[in-house]
């Protein structure tokens, strides 16, 4: 299930800018003046949307019909009724990270990589290490990310989209690429209706087959990987039927008005001598990788996933990890699914056509069929109504 676009505060943005102007009365049009020209400023000294750059719509990858993954997974759909897809989920980061880098290392087609935010720490060089892998095999990686963390920190998914397997879009972009607060704070001012909309979605599929969603974005304090703190998020691996839906969703983005490839903003062949730097970084990255107790388990024998991939789908998986002295087991769970994500159209507040039903009201529509309990998964809790027995699992609300 995906989050939410977040347009709430908004008004009372617009409502404090409109009444800081009027306090000075006659300087209200020198205010607007300056900041017009401020922004005119911007838009002239930095890269802005370029006209006729080229944005092809693709699809998601049938699955490749001659892997191994596709013949465990193919074995195991064919022993479960009709319709019904499986489950795992990932509650530890490790084995969240550990499951990411798997699909990566096993795709034979095709990723699709959906993220609010990729951070540049180490789990996050770390995964766009084996993507690059990935792609350097000759598969074909989508990537596409949500822009308020990435402007003013582009330098690797620029680095990445230079590869001719790897696109790299970025979801609601500014359009003026300036990361100085300033320059920010005025686009903002003027454009903030649409800029306050992002995208929460978060999806990993390989091959088309086989998927993680969930709550964790990839970056250290989603894998456990930190030494201050740590979010504490929950994922699912998944297979069969509810794959088409979540490639679905990423192509929905993927191809909607909101979602622009780099070469909108950006001059490729600038960028192309960036992948040798990264690359040279990724491989001292990898040297450098913290070795707490946690990172040590994850690439201890008896938890990592290794180069046979009957261990991603066999139902008696054994894992372990640092907490647990004895090892636990993983039991695919099978149910028909259905998968609940806001329409891209969302992303844009001035063209109201455009957009589907919101994400909360497809969810009312399923809430109001239960009948004695209703289980949730949320970062935030509101009441629910008198009289329902309600189980939920809320977290801090600043993991997004």
């Amino acid at each position: 299930m995906f989050a939410a676009h977040n347009s709430t505060k908004v008004k009372k943005r617009r409502d404090t800018v409109s009444r800081f102007f009027l306090i000075g009365g006659n300087t209200h049009g020198a205010g607007i003046a300056f900041l017009l020209t401020l922004f005119l400023l911007l838009a002239s000294g930095c890269s802005s949307v370029r006209k006729n750059y080229a944005k092809v719509a693709s699809e998601a990858l049938p699955p490749p019909p001659h892997t191994i993954n596709t013949r465990h997974i193919a074995e195991q759909l064919a022993m479960q009724p009709e319709g019904h897809s499986g489950f795992r989920l990932l509650a530890l980061g490790t084995e969240a990270l550990t499951a990411r880098i798997a699909l990566a290392d096993q795709a034979a087609s095709s990723l699709d990589v959906q993220y609010y935010m990729i951070h540049d720490d180490s789990t996050g060089r770390l995964v766009i290490k084996h993507i690059l892998a990935a792609a350097d095999r000759g598969v074909r990686v989508r990537v596409l990310i949500d822009d308020i963390h990435v402007i003013g920190n582009d330098r690797n998914i620029l680095a990445i989209d230079t590869h001719p397997n790897v696109e790299v879009r970025i979801f609601n972009p500014f359009k003026i690429r300036k990361s100085l607060a300033l320059g920010l704070a005025t686009q903002f001012l003027f454009d903030g209706r649409r800029l306050n909309r992002r995208m929460h979605n978060k999806s990993f599929i390989a091959d088309n087959q086989v998927a993680i969603i969930g709550g964790r974005n990839i970056g250290d304090e989603y894998f456990d990987a930190r030494q201050d703190m740590n979010f504490r998020d929950l994922d699912v691996l998944a297979v069969g039927p509810i794959v088409a839906q979540i490639s679905q969703s990423f192509d929905d983005f993927w191809n909607s008005d909101a979602a622009y490839p780099l070469v909108a903003f950006y001059d490729q062949d600038k960028a192309s001598k960036k992948l040798i730097a990264l690359r040279a970084t990724l491989e001292k990255n990898a040297r450098d990788y913290p070795s707490t107790e946690n990172i040590r388990v994850l690439f201890s024998p008896t938890f990592a996933i290794d180069d046979d991939p009957d261990d991603l789908f066999e139902d008696d998986l054994t894992e372990s990890h640092a907490e647990t002295p004895h090892p636990r087991r993983f039991n695919w769970c099978w149910a028909p699914a259905q998968l609940i994500a806001d329409d891209p159209g969302k992303a844009n507040p001035y063209d109201a056509p455009k957009k589907g039903p919101h994400i909360g009201e497809k969810l009312a529509e399923i809430i109001t069929t239960a009948n004695e309990e209703l289980l949730l998964i949320s970062p935030t809790l509101s009441p629910v109504p008198k009289g329902w027995k309600c189980s939920a699992i809320s977290s801090n609300a600043a993991s997004t």
